[in-house]
């Protein structure tokens, strides 16, 4: 894929938070702190 986001929803009515961006196959931005479900899917790749 050429570009990804991927979002931490919150709770309702906060501003969603970007965890992660890749563009062409790398990962240009990666939070400090991710949770588990997105760890254990990028441990799958």
């Amino acid at each position: 894929m050429d570009l990804i986001y991927v979002y931490e929803n919150g709770g309702w009515g906060e501003t969603p938070e970007i965890l992660l961006q890749a563009e062409k196959g790398e990962v240009v931005f990666r939070a400090q702190r991710i949770p588990r479900w997105l760890a254990g899917s990028l441990a799958r790749l």
